[in-house]
């Protein structure tokens, strides 16, 4: 479970871009936020993987703060995937299985989530199928395509949460 209480986020400008915010979900929930442009919603993402800190209040995961988490420990519990897919000059194979979170990750994981990712169809198309290159950034892949790749990282480490930051507006 993952809950939020009465989280605040203030950053230098003195300004709050989330403040009081309050939180529930429970393990299998899908949670949607939704808002304009520049509401606050990837930071208030952002603040469960620690990528920053709360101003106040507190977040939990599985009853403990996620500041009393080592950052590696918080990590494996969390598959994200950010807005803009971070490819690496790779194998797509290589960029699937990187970043274990403390797992052995073999070559079935990697296709059984680039399945769930839908991204076995484009693989499966190119030459070297799966020990394709992948240029850093993906720039020889399409934006959609780079996604389902980022995805399938995300879901091939069977983390305990799914985090996804706006990373379905690229799909093709």
């Amino acid at each position: 479970m993952i809950i939020m209480e009465d989280v605040t986020k203030t950053y230098s400008t003195g300004v709050a871009a989330l403040n009081g915010i309050n939180l529930h979900i429970q393990k299998g929930e899908f949670v949607f936020i939704v808002g304009k442009s520049g509401s606050g919603k990837s930071t208030l993402i952002n603040l469960v993987p620690r990528f920053y800190d709360v101003t106040s209040g507190e977040i939990l995961i599985d009853d403990i703060n996620v500041k009393d988490y080592n950052l590696k420990t918080l990590h494996e519990k969390i598959g994200y995937v950010p807005q803009k897919a971070v490819i690496f000059n790779d194998s797509i194979m290589n960029n699937i299985l990187y970043g274990e979170a403390g797992k052995k990750l073999t070559k079935e994981m990697g296709i059984e989530a680039s399945k769930i990712a839908q991204a076995d169809d484009f693989i499966t198309k190119m030459e070297k199928e799966y020990n394709s290159h992948i240029a850093s950034g993906g720039t020889n892949v399409s934006g959609g395509q780079k996604q389902r790749i980022s995805i399938a990282r995300a879901i091939a480490r069977k983390p305990e949460f799914y985090i996804f930051d706006d990373s379905f507006s690229a799909l093709d």
